[in-house]
C-alpha cells in the first residue's frame, strides 16, 4: 500500500509517521506548501496532517473514502487503519 503523508502547519509526531509507514509498503512524506513530483500522483491513499487533526483519504480506485480523526485521541483507529490497510 503506497501511502503519502502531507503535513499541514505543524510537525507529525514521531509515532504517528511510525504507525502509518510501518503499515505501508511505499511512504512519502511532503509539506502541503511543497512541490510534488509524479510518484505523489501514485498513493493508494493520502493522510493529511493538522495539528492534531488526521484525515486518512483512499483514492477513487479504491473508493474514495475520508475518515477523520483525532490525535491522541484516536491513536486505536489509526493502528487499526493501517492494520488493515483499509
Amino acid at each position: 500500500m503506497r501511502t503519502l503523508l502531507v503535513r499541514r502547519d505543524t510537525a507529525v509526531p514521531a509515532k504517528v509517521r511510525d504507525i502509518i509507514r510501518k503499515g505501508s509498503t511505499e511512504f512519502k512524506e511532503v509539506s502541503a506548501d511543497e512541490e510534488r513530483d509524479a510518484s505523489t500522483l501514485e498513493a493508494d491513499r493520502v493522510v493529511f496532517w493538522n495539528d492534531g487533526e488526521i484525515e486518512l483519504c483512499a483514492t477513487r480506485e479504491r473508493g474514495g473514502n475520508v475518515t477523520k480523526l483525532k490525535w491522541p485521541e484516536d491513536e486505536d483507529k489509526l493502528r487499526m487503519f493501517f492494520q488493515t490497510g483499509a
